[in-house]
C-alpha cells in the first residue's frame, strides 16, 4: 500500500494485474464482397467534392506512371471517395497512375510508416516514382501538379495550404518522392506505432541527406478551399495513446529501421474497382519487435476496471462493497484513488481492516491486492523539504526516500481531506509515504523543447531559441514560494508551445518578422 502526491482524472480505479485481458476484433483484409465496389449516386456530397465526379479515360502516354500508396485500415467510407476522386483529378493532368491500398490486417496498432515502406517495396520495380497519399486528404485545386518530381521529393500538402497543419516542417498528408530518394533514405521508420511524428522524423531523413523538398507554386487558395478533407473527428479518433518508453523514443532520430529492417507478410492481394477506378488491395501482417517496441500494443481499459469521482457524500459501505466485489473476482486487483484531499475527512477508517495484512478472513484475503492514495496536499511540503537538501548540498538526484516520508505523513495527517486524521494512517497500515517531487526550471525547459520539436526540427544540441523560449516560461510558468520551482509543473506548456508557434509563422508569412 503506497501514499503519494500526484494529479490524475481518475479518482478510483480497480485494475484486475494478472487475469484482465484486452479481446481486439479486427477485420481482416477487405471482404470478398468489395471485389466490385460501386458507389451509390444519390449519397450525399461535398459540394467542393462534386464537381469531379464525372467520367473520364486515362490516355496511354509515355509519362512516367504515379504510384498512389494509401496506408489504410478501416477507411470505407473515405476510399468510396478517394478513388474517383483521384482518378478525375489526376486525369485532368494526364498522369497514369495506379493507387495501391496497403491495409493494415494483423492486430497491432496502426503503423502509417511501415505501410507505406511495404507499398514502397510492392512497387518500385514498376514505376519511377510514388506518392505517399493519406485516404481523407483530397486535393481541390488545379494547380497541385502530381508530375515527377525532378528536383526531388514534393510536398502537395504543404503547410500554407494544408486545412490542419501549418508547420514549416510539416510534410505529412500527401508527398512525391522518386524511387531512388526513398531508398537513399532507407524509407521511414518503423518505430511509430500509434499516430502521428513519423512524418516528423522522416523529414529529419531528408534534411541530413540533403535533398530539398519543394512546394506548388503559384496557390491562390487557401487553408480552407485547396484540399478536401474528410476525416470524421468524432468516429475516426486517432489513436494518440503512448506507452512504455514511446514519448521519449519516437521524438529521437532513428538511425536504425527503415526499409533494411521492415519485417512483414502479405496475408492477400486483390484487385478491386471503386465506381470503375482499378485499386490494388495489399492485406498486410506487420511485425512488432516488442522488446524494440513495445507501444505496439498499449492496453486499453478492460472490464475490469471502474472509475470514481471525490464526492463529499460517498458511504463507506458502498465504498467496502465495490473493493470486495473487485477482490473477489481478482485477488491481484490494483486500487487507486485519486484526488484524496477531495474525498470526505474519515472515509477510508472504514477499510482500514481490508489493509491490515494479519487481518483477513477464509472467504476473502485482501493482502495480494495494491492500494494507492494520490493527493496533492503534501505539495508544498515536498518543496520546502527538497530545498532544505538543496540548501544542505545534496543534489535532488541523490534525495532518499526516507527524507520526505515523516513530511508527507504529518502533511497528510494534518492537512484537510480523506487522509485527515485518519486511522490509517494512525494505524501505521501505510507501508510507504512516496513524494512526487516538484520540477525546477530546467526541467519546465526540456518540456517545452519537445514541445517545440513537434513544430520544427532542431539538431540535438541545437537550443530552441532564446526568445521563444523566454516568452514561454514567462506565460506558461509561475514559480512557487521557495523561488526554485514551477507550481503547475509542464501542465500549460504544450498548449502555449502551440499558440505562441503558430503566432509566429503566422507573422512571418504576412511579412511582419
Amino acid at each position: 500500500m503506497v501514499g503519494y502526491t500526484r494529479s490524475m482524472f481518475a479518482c478510483f480505479i480497480g485494475i484486475c494485474i494478472v487475469s484482465s485481458f484486452v479481446v481486439i476484433v479486427q477485420i481482416g483484409g477487405l471482404p470478398a464482397v468489395w471485389d466490385s465496389c460501386k458507389c451509390e449516386e444519390n449519397r450525399d456530397q461535398d459540394l467542393q467534392h462534386e464537381k469531379f465526379h464525372k467520367s473520364f479515360r486515362l490516355e496511354q502516354t509515355d509519362s512516367k506512371k504515379l504510384a498512389i500508396i494509401v496506408p489504410f485500415r478501416d477507411r470505407f467510407d473515405e476510399l468510396l471517395q478517394f478513388a474517383p476522386h483521384m482518378a478525375a483529378f489526376l486525369g485532368k493532368q494526364n498522369v497514369p497512375f495506379h493507387i495501391f491500398l496497403v491495409n493494415q490486417n494483423d492486430r497491432f496498432r496502426f503503423n502509417r510508416a511501415s505501410l507505406i515502406n511495404v507499398g514502397f517495396l510492392q512497387v518500385r520495380d514498376s514505376y519511377k516514382y510514388f506518392a505517399m497519399h493519406d485516404v481523407d486528404l483530397l486535393p481541390l485545386n488545379d494547380n497541385l501538379r502530381y508530375e515527377f518530381p525532378e528536383n526531388g521529393p514534393l510536398h502537395i500538402s504543404g503547410p500554407e495550404y494544408h486545412p490542419k497543419y501549418h508547420y514549416a516542417a510539416f510534410i505529412g498528408g500527401i508527398l512525391l518522392l522518386r524511387m531512388e530518394h526513398f531508398e537513399q533514405l532507407n524509407g521511414m521508420s518503423n518505430r511509430y506505432w500509434g499516430w502521428g511524428l513519423e512524418d516528423d522524423e522522416f523529414y529529419v531523413r531528408i534534411k541530413e541527406a540533403g535533398l530539398e523538398v519543394s512546394r506548388p507554386k503559384n496557390i491562390t487558395t487557401g487553408t480552407n478551399n485547396t484540399f478536401l478533407h474528410v476525416h470524421d473527428r468524432v468516429h475516426r479518433r486517432r489513436d494518440t495513446t503512448k506507452c512504455f518508453n514511446q514519448r521519449e523514443i519516437t521524438r529521437k532520430r532513428d538511425r536504425e529501421t527503415g526499409l533494411s529492417t521492415l519485417k512483414y507478410a502479405i496475408h492477400s492481394r486483390r484487385e478491386l474497382t471503386v465506381d470503375g477506378v482499378p485499386v490494388t488491395v495489399l492485406n498486410v501482417d506487420l511485425f512488432c519487435d516488442k522488446q524494440k517496441t513495445p507501444w505496439c500494443e498499449c492496453e486499453t481499459k478492460s472490464e475490469n476496471v471502474s472509475e470514481k469521482i471525490p464526492k463529499k457524500k460517498w458511504p463507506p459501505i458502498q465504498l467496502v462493497r465495490d473493493i470486495k466485489k473487485a477482490v473477489a473476482k481478482c485477488p491481484k486487483s490494483l486500487f487507486i484513488f485519486d484526488e484524496v484531499e477531495k474525498m470526505p475527512a474519515g472515509l477510508f477508517d472504514s477499510i482500514v481492516n481490508l489493509l491490515d495484512h494479519h487481518a483477513y478472513t477464509k472467504e476473502m484475503d485482501f493482502r495480494q491486492s495494491i492500494f494507492i492514495f494520490l493527493s496533492n496536499v503534501g505539495g508544498p511540503a515536498i518543496a520546502q523539504k527538497l530545498k532544505q537538501l538543496l540548501d544542505a548540498g545534496t543534489w535532488r538526484e541523490q534525495a532518499k526516500l526516507h527524507d520526505f516520508e515523516q513530511t508527507l505523513e504529518i502533511s497528510s495527517y494534518n492537512l484537510a481531506g480523506g487522509l485527515y486524521r485518519s486511522e490509517m494512517i494512525e494505524s501505521h497500515v501505510v507501508d510507504h509515504f512516496i513524494p512526487v517531487l516538484p520540477l525546477e526550471l530546467r526541467h519546465v525547459q526540456k518540456c517545452v523543447r519537445m514541445e517545440y520539436l513537434k513544430y520544427a526540427w532542431l539538431r540535438e544540441d541545437e537550443p530552441v531559441d532564446e526568445s521563444f523560449m523566454n516568452a514561454v516560461l514567462k506565460e506558461a510558468v509561475t514559480i512557487d514560494e521557495t523561488g526554485l520551482f514551477s507550481n503547475n509543473g509542464c501542465k500549460r506548456i504544450s498548449k502555449k508551445v502551440e499558440s505562441l508557434f503558430y503566432n509566429k509563422q503566422r507573422k512571418r508569412m504576412n511579412g511582419e518578422l
